[in-house]
């Protein structure tokens, strides 16, 4: 099935390896970030994800001393109304230490699954066949989909 059919009218979290590849490109993926990138312009679907994207993302690029990688990505996270951006709130915190002792996610994944579940997101995109989520959240890898 489209990615684009799958995601129409639903409230979905984009995982990090997600803005990855729309900021830094992915020959792999090309077509089906294009896709997103269509479907985002359009909103056809509500975009959630954690403010810890930053601590995900900004790594890489202050290892290389890449300023405008970094400002490219600080300006087009921070963008207004492109997507909602969650703080790691107290009770999401607790959420995700629930979901590392239950279903035993790394911290960083567990706050993203946590912030999927604050938010009501009935879809979680992502490129990692490791992270686990609770009944109720559609798990979506971009790698097993058409565009």
């Amino acid at each position: 099935m489209g990615l684009r059919k799958i995601l129409k009218g639903r409230n979905v979290y984009f995982d990090t390896n997600i803005f990855i590849y729309i900021l830094e490109g992915s020959e792999e993926y090309a077509s089906k970030i294009e896709s997103i990138h269509m479907a985002i312009k359009s909103r056809e679907f509500s975009i959630v994800t954690s403010e810890i994207i930053f601590t995900e993302i900004l790594p890489l690029h202050v290892k290389q001393d890449a300023q405008e990688k970094i400002k490219l990505s600080i300006d087009f996270l921070s963008e207004v109304g492109a997507f909602k951006l969650v703080a790691a709130d107290r009770d999401i915190c607790i959420q995700a230490g629930f979901l590392r002792g239950k279903i035993g996610l790394k911290t960083p994944d567990a706050l993203h699954v946590a912030t999927a579940m604050q938010e009501g997101c009935d879809v979680f995109l992502k490129n990692d066949s490791r992270i686990k989520t609770p009944v109720g959240i559609d798990l979506v890898l971009i790698s097993e989909l058409s565009h």
